[in-house]
């Protein structure tokens, strides 16, 4: 278990790296092996905790919250209680071994428990069983998968580029065809606008609130709090919906319709508004919008 965080020294000017559920998220999808870690921890803390020093080449398991994920020790470490770990004898090479708990996935989701903090309880883990080939048949299998994964993982890569490519392109055209229109031999005019530029001779640029009915943000501060969430009533229209190719529903959460009626009708999302996301993070874009779909009142 975890040394005692109350004691300072166990935890400051440390060279003992401690890995934690904290660490797995920063690894690299697909990599075998882990060299650092956001925390250390001393000796001293070591020796008074049931926590122990492991060799490089140790393999290392999830079995709390992201279970499964798998590594081999670059270097020697220690971990938390969330993770069980394996020093390899003879019989076993750690990249063997570790290309076996990256094929349980099926059996890792059958022995877990939990909703919201899913976990491999320790009599499950003493009880794994799997194949044992000879030493020189791991080897060759090693090399094999190593050889065809490093091969995907380069198709993966030059799809992830082909796809960021065409997203450019995606938004290029969405751009010309809505400040530049279609003919190529129109007459241009100053917009007046920095970001439009030029427009078609043609074309009157205004301000929104001039064509729009009205613009209606969502509530601030303790309009909408998860407690006040029911089964059904008024749809709550939230961040994780609001997606660049659509309305995504997802997981739909609700208000009571009496307190919507009462504290929130000025806020009221009907089809065909158009949806905008004032934030963003990493996999959505802030600005990103769509228009509310029929069937989506109450909301």
């Amino acid at each position: 278990h975890t040394p005692s965080r109350s004691r300072p020294d166990y935890w400051e000017n440390c060279d003992v790296p401690w890995f934690t559920l904290a660490d797995v998220w920063q690894i690299r999808e697909g990599a075998d092996y882990v060299f650092q870690t956001k925390e250390s921890v001393s000796e001293v803390g070591l020796a008074n905790s049931s926590a122990r020093l492991l060799p490089a080449g140790t393999v290392i398991l999830s079995r709390t919250a992201s279970v499964g994920f798998s590594a081999i020790m670059g270097l020697a470490m220690a971990t938390t209680q969330d993770f069980a770990n394996w020093v390899c004898g003879s019989r076993v090479l750690p990249k063997y071994l570790l290309h076996t708990f990256r094929a349980m996935g099926m059996e890792f989701e059958r022995l877990k428990f939990g909703s919201t903090h899913n976990t491999i309880y320790m009599p499950d883990i003493a009880a794994f069983r799997f194949a044992l080939p000879s030493i020189e048949e791991q080897s060759a299998i090693v090399t094999f998968v190593d050889r065809e994964v490093a091969k995907i993982d380069a198709l993966v890569a030059e799809q992830q580029s082909l796809i960021a490519l065409l997203k450019e392109k995606r938004q290029a055209l969405i751009s010309h065809a809505v400040t530049k229109g279609l003919d190529p031999d129109v007459p241009m005019k100053d917009s007046g606008v920095a970001w439009l530029g030029e427009v078609p001779a043609q074309w009157v640029v205004l301000a929104l609130s001039r064509i729009a009915t009205e613009r209606c943000d969502g509530p601030f501060g303790s309009g909408i709090k998860s407690e006040h969430y029911t089964d059904s009533g008024a749809l709550v229209v939230r961040l994780q919906n609001i997606r660049s190719n659509g309305f995504h529903v997802g997981e739909p959460v609700f208000l009571e319709l009496e307190y919507f009626e009462q504290e929130l009708k000025r806020h009221e999302v009907v089809p065909g508004d158009v949806l905008i996301a004032g934030l963003g993070d990493e996999n959505n874009v802030v600005g990103r919008a769509c228009v509310a779909p029929a069937g989506i009142s109450p909301a």
